[in-house]
């Protein structure tokens, strides 16, 4: 048995009654686990982190702001007075909006548990209105992504979309596999010009093997249908893989490089290693998880170093282990030229984009109101994905940066089993509860035991 160095106290949950419970996170040589006993249920050891950069080096980041309002008061204690409550302690820099639970597909792999016989019918506009209204006086408008369930499975989507506009939300995501976009030419005109600005696209491959063990059905004509009809819209899209140890793990170069092709309408990947949650209630062991150090290292070994994980940032705050960020021009030889690096920070201040504020969630609505949006091509015809060469000019790289850019970046969402409530507090990903009316960090509303039980229920 490897042995363990303890780096940290935290507290967590019990994957089978859910119940909070003291942790530590221990590391042993370049392996990093969150260590907890329920006196009821056990012991439990999972992994969080292999490799490198090592946990300590990702973790240097400074204290976040709470939140710009309190919507919970302190009762039980952090998870279960989310809400927001008076422990949390980072602002929000992205809402999510559930307007359905319906859903076209019946994938394998689902956080939000779509089609569950036992969800309420979907919330008609005036109840939506309601929550947005919310989140506009919790300090909004934020970012705003309409998730589901599948949202374009509601005819009514443009309206919504239009009705978020029009309240104040700069800046409006639709969170979809992709379906209705590839059936419908039209589709994408009609959701831009409602006032969508970008399509967050499900995106696990690049081949069906992939598609088959993670939603079932082949889907790569799919997708790309769906980004040539965007394309044509001129709408933007980010590729959002979920990434499963022996599914699609030796795909992430690929990945990277399909999303080259898509320059200008693609901005960005946002990698999200697979969470045991929704419809996953079986104990996953060590082997089926995948760290964010080890995507990193994929994703340099896989791009031949073009894409390095020097490039990479971690998220600005204290305890900064649930993301990374890079942000990379094309150039006219179509490579990936960095602009970021993990080994100078200070020089990232200046880095394309937005200036970096003090607070960290506002630089993060800044980068998504700025880049997570179709920006008109400066002197190029050409705006048809699977045209990248022509679209490139002779010009400076700063110049090209305002067009023919990619963010690369990645979350793996914490489940029962890696639940850190310190990591937890920071959370800037809220979703606006249906039933209460109020917003929930993002790993606290999806959480669930190893029976399926939601913690808010």
């Amino acid at each position: 048995m490897k042995e363990k160095a303890i780096i940290k106290e935290t507290s967590s949950v019990c994957p089978v009654c859910l119940k909070k419970i003291p942790a530590t996170i221990v590391k042993a040589k370049r392996e990093v686990y969150l260590d907890k006993t329920c006196p009821d249920h056990g012991d439990f050891s999972t992994i969080v982190w292999r490799g490198f950069p090592s946990y300590e080096q990702w973790g240097e980041g400074q204290e976040g702001f709470g939140p710009e309002l309190l919507l919970q008061e302190e009762e039980l204690g952090c998870p279960y007075d989310c809400g927001l409550c008076v422990n949390h302690k980072a602002q929000t820099c992205t809402v999510l909006m559930e307007v359905t639970a319906d859903c076209n597909m019946k994938c394998p792999v689902c956080f939000a548990q779509a089609n569950d016989a036992e969800k309420e019918a979907q919330p008609e506009l005036e109840e939506l209105k309601m929550m947005l209204k919310v989140v506009l006086e919790s300090g909004g408008p934020f970012p705003l992504q309409l998730s589901g369930g599948e949202p374009t499975f509601r005819e009514d989507l443009p309206e919504i979309i239009y009705m978020a506009k029009k309240m104040g939300f700069e800046h409006i995501q639709v969170n979809t596999n992709g379906l209705k976009l590839a059936q419908d030419p039209a589709y994408a005109m009609e959701l831009k010009t409602a006032g969508l600005d970008l399509v967050y696209l499900q995106f696990d491959g690049v081949t069906d093997v992939v598609y088959q063990a993670t939603r079932g059905r082949n889907l790569t004509d799919i997708k790309e249908k769906a980004i040539q009809h965007c394309a044509e819209a001129k709408l933007a899209v980010q590729l959002v893989p979920t990434v499963i140890p022996g599914v699609n793990d030796q795909q992430i170069g690929a990945i990277i490089d399909y999303a080259k092709k898509w320059i200008p309408t693609v901005k960005g990947v946002h990698f999200q290693p697979v969470s045991y949650f929704g419809r996953f209630p079986e104990a996953p062991d060590n082997a089926s998880r995948i760290t964010l150090p080890e995507v990193l290292q994929l994703m340099e070994k896989q791009t031949n170093g073009e894409v390095r994980v020097a490039d990479f940032l971690p998220r600005k705050r204290k305890d900064s282990h649930c993301g990374f960020s890079g942000f990379y021009v094309l150039d006219d030889e179509n490579r990936l030229k960095p602009t970021t690096s993990f080994s100078n920070k200070a020089s990232n201040e200046n880095r394309p984009g937005a200036r970096i504020p003090t607070n960290p969630a506002v630089h993060v609505r800044n980068f998504i109101k700025n880049r997570s949006v179709y920006v008109a091509e400066e002197a190029c015809a050409c705006t048809a994905a699977g045209n990248t060469k022509k679209a490139m000019g002779t010009g400076s790289l700063a110049s090209r940066a305002k067009t023919h850019y990619l963010s690369i970046s990645g979350m793996p969402f914490q489940d029962a089993w890696t639940l850190d409530l310190e990591r937890l507090e920071g959370c800037c990903v809220h979703v606006i509860d249906r039933k209460t009316k109020k917003m929930i960090p993002f790993c606290s509303k999806y959480l669930t035991s190893i029976d399926g039980k939601e913690l808010r229920q």
